[in-house]
C-alpha cells in the first residue's frame, strides 16, 4: 500500500521505492552514529542503529509506527530491507533475521533520540547532510557572481510555520466528568501545547514547527525543520533567523530567504547585515483592514523619503535627489499639473554587498544600485544611484526604519515572482507535513521533543527521496 504524496508529481510512491531511498542515503547512517551504546551493561541490542533511523523516517511515510511494524513484518518487505543491506552495508552493520517491532523503536526514541542534547546533534547532521544534497544537486554552488540581484530557486531557501495538532485532543485546563467516580476531572492534554495565531487570524492550538527548505531540480530539500516555542508572529522569525544563521556557512554565494510578514524590520536587518541575506517578502503597510485573513478594504502602503542625494550636473550646478520608497519600492516622486502623486520605480540594477572590517559591529553594508532616468542622466552624467538597504546610525538617529519598510526585491520588482513561488511551495510543504501525520491530522507523539523526532523524520524521508530521484536521473543521463 502507498505512503502518502511525497513525489514531485503529488503522486503517491510504493514502500519498496521509500524504503530503497531511505537505505541507498548515507545521511541515514550518519544521523545512526549519534545513538550511543548503553552504558547500562546486559544484552546487546538485537538491531543495528541504522535500524531505528529507518523506522523513525517510515513513520512519516506509513502515518503511524503500527503500520510501519506491520509492513517490516511482511517477509517479502523485510527480505528487501535485508537484501538491500547486503548490497550497501558491511558485514557487521547486516540486521537480524527479525525485523524491528514497534516497542524496539520506541524505546531508543525516548531514551536517546528525544533527549535534548542528542535533537541538538540530531539537528546539526540533519543540516550538514542536507545542505550538501542541496549542492550537488546544484543549488547554492557559489560558482557565480557573488551578489546577484535575481533571485532564482537555486539560491534561496524558503519557511513557513506549521502548527501540528496534538494527539490529545483536549486543551490545557479543560475538565470532563469521570464515568466511573461522576468527579469533574483534567482532561489528559500534551503538556507542551499551546495557542499560536495564524496569519488569518484564527487560533491554532499544537505545537509549531518551522521546515526551512529549498527547490532542487529534483524536488524539496528540507534543511532544518526546528521547533518554535513561543506564541507571537516574532518568536517564529526569531527561530527562522537562528536557524538561517546556522545554515548560511553551509550555504555559498548569494542568498534569498522568502518568508511571509512575521519578518519584521529587526530581522530583515539581522539578515542583510549578518548573514548577506536577502529578504523576499511584502513590507507590513499602513494600513491593511481584514477579516480572518481576507482583505475587506483598500491597504495603504507606508510612502516616504528615504534618502537625498546631492548630484551635480555637469555645469557645475548642484541638485538634491529626492529617493523616495513605495511599499518597498525605490523611486521618484513627481507631482502631476493636477496634484496628484506619480511615484516611478527605479530599477534595481546592482546589490552592493560592502564587507566590514572584522572590528565593525555589521558584517556588511548593503546597498542597491539604482538606474536614474534619462534625463537626469544627462544632467549629471550619473547612471546610477546607490541607497542603503539596512538601517544606518542617521536612520536610527531619526527614528526611521529602514529595514522595515525598504525591500530590494519588492512587490513592485519583476524578480518578485519568486515569493509566489516559493511561498506556494511553503504551503504545499506544510501540507505534506499534515498528511504524514496520524490520520491525516493529528502528531505521532507527545511532547515537543519527541514531535521534533517525528518532523527530523519527515525530512529525511523527504531528502531521500529527493536524492534517490537525482541519483535515478543521473543514471538515465548516463545511460
Amino acid at each position: 500500500m502507498a505512503g502518502f504524496a511525497v513525489s514531485d508529481d503529488a503522486l503517491p510512491v510504493s514502500k519498496e521505492v521509500a524504503i530503497e531511498s531511505i537505505m541507498r542515503d548515507p545521511a541515514v547512517f550518519a544521523k545512526a552514529d549519534l545513538i550511543p551504546t548503553s552504558e547500562l551493561g546486559g544484552r546487546h541490542r538485537l538491531h543495528r542503529n541504522w535500524e531505528y533511523i529507518l523506522f523513525n523516517e517510515l513513520i512519516s511515510f506509513f502515518q503511524t509506527g503500527g503500520r510501519v511494524q506491520t509492513e517490516l513484518g511482511d517477509p517479502r518487505t523485510w527480505g528487501l530491507v535485508r537484501e538491500l543491506a547486503r548490497e550497501l552495508l558491511p558485514n557487521d552493520l547486516q540486521p537480524p533475521d527479525q525485523p524491528m517491532r514497534w516497542f524496539h523503536y520506541k524505546y531508543v526514541k525516548n531514551r536517546y533520540l528525544a533527549r535534548p542534547d542528542m535533537l541538538s546533534e540530531y539537528r546539526r547532521v540533519g543540516r550538514e547532510t542536507s545542505c550538501a544534497l542541496a549542492r550537488e544537486a546544484g543549488n547554492f554552488a557559489g560558482d557565480g557572481a557573488a551578489f546577484t540581484i535575481h533571485p532564482t530557486e537555486a539560491i534561496s531557501t524558503a519557511a513557513d510555520g506549521k502548527v501540528v495538532s496534538t494527539r490529545p485532543k483536549a486543551r490545557p485546563g479543560q475538565r470532563s466528568r469521570s464515568r466511573k467516580t461522576g468527579k469533574r476531572v483534567r482532561k489528559r492534554v500534551d503538556p507542551d501545547k499551546a495557542r499560536y495565531v495564524e496569519g488569518d487570524g484564527e487560533a491554532a492550538w499544537g505545537l509549531k514547527f518551522l521546515p526551512v527548505h529549498t527547490r532542487t531540480p529534483y524536488g524539496r530539500v528540507i534543511l532544518d525543520i526546528p521547533y518554535v516555542k513561543g506564541v507571537a508572529p516574532a518568536d517564529e522569525a526569531d527561530v527562522a533567523v537562528e536557524t538561517l544563521t546556522l545554515l548560511r556557512p553551509h550555504l555559498p554565494g548569494p542568498h534569498y530567504h522568502v518568508h511571509d510578514g512575521a519578518m519584521t524590520g529587526k530581522h530583515n536587518q539581522k539578515l542583510l547585515t549578518e548573514l548577506g541575506t536577502v529578504l523576499v517578502n511584502r513590507p507590513p503597510a499602513k494600513s491593511n483592514p481584514k477579516v480572518k485573513g481576507r482583505a475587506v478594504g483598500h491597504r495603504e502602503p507606508f510612502r516616504g523619503v528615504v534618502d537625498r542625494k546631492v548630484m551635480r550636473g555637469i555645469d557645475g550646478t548642484e541638485e538634491v535627489l529626492e529617493i523616495h520608497q513605495e511599499d518597498g519600492g525605490l523611486g521618484l516622486l513627481e507631482l502631476t499639473e493636477t496634484g496628484d502623486r506619480l511615484f516611478t520605480v527605479l530599477t534595481v540594477t546592482k546589490l552592493h554587498m560592502n564587507p566590514n572590517g572584522p572590528s565593525k559591529t555589521l558584517r556588511f553594508r548593503p546597498y542597491a544600485g539604482l538606474r536614474l532616468p534619462t534625463d537626469i542622466a544627462l544632467r549629471t552624467g550619473r547612471r546610477e544611484v546607490t541607497v542603503a538597504l539596512y538601517e544606518t546610525a542617521r536612520d536610527k538617529k531619526a527614528g526611521f526604519p529602514r529595514a522595515a519598510r525598504v525591500r530590494v526585491i519588492g512587490p513592485t520588482n519583476p524578480d518578485f515572482k519568486i515569493y509566489r513561488s516559493m511561498r506556494n511551495d511553503s504551503e504545499s510543504l506544510n501540507r505534506t507535513v499534515e498528511d504524514s501525520l496520524y490520520r491525516h491530522h493529528r502528531a505521532h507523539s507527545e511532547g515537543w521533543a519527541r514531535q521534533q523526532v517525528d518532523m527530523l523524520g519527515l525530512a529525511g524521508l523527504i531528502n531521500a527521496l529527493t536524492r534517490e530521484r537525482m541519483r535515478r536521473a543521473l543514471i538515465s543521463a548516463a545511460a
